[in-house]
């Protein structure tokens, strides 16, 4: 992984580029800070979301897919922070707006389902469990209903 500072700086000019509609300069920084770091999930999900900018859905279920399969094992495992459970959500949802964007209305509503039935389905009763503190469960279902 880059070092905090190194990653800043990358995310400030990506996040110029991309609100500024500058969607290939975006995916241009991504894919050269996914070669430095594969590992980091959150790259793989902001390229996701680029590539559905660019109009390129088949390359942003590639990605969202790939930002999944880092960030699944956490949140089966229950070592996760709420920042992996936020972008769990945001990369299933990419993934399921890159399939209806494919016309695959059908895959886009049963991925989407899957990973919602995972997140609060059979682990929702062990997520609380393992939670404890009020403030982090209401954080938890807060992030859930958004996910909705």
């Amino acid at each position: 992984m880059w070092g905090v500072e190194k990653f800043l700086v990358i995310l400030g000019k990506i996040n110029k580029a991309f609100v500024n509609g500058e969607f290939e300069i975006a995916r241009q920084e991504y894919t050269k800070g996914i070669e430095v770091s594969p590992e980091d999930p959150r790259l793989w999900s902001n390229r996701a979301q680029t590539f559905i900018k660019l109009l390129y859905p088949e390359l942003a279920i590639v990605d969202a897919t790939n930002a999944l399969s880092l960030i699944e094992p956490k949140i089966i495992s229950g070592i996760y922070d709420n920042a992996d459970l936020v972008l769990f959500c945001k990369s299933g949802w990419r993934k399921a707006e890159a399939l209806a964007k494919s016309d695959e209305h059908g895959s886009a509503a049963k991925n989407w389902r899957d990973y919602l039935k995972l997140l609060i389905g059979e682990q929702w009763q062990v997520l609380i469990g393992m939670l404890g503190n009020v403030n982090r469960i209401a954080t938890l279902k807060n992030i859930a209903i958004l996910c909705f």
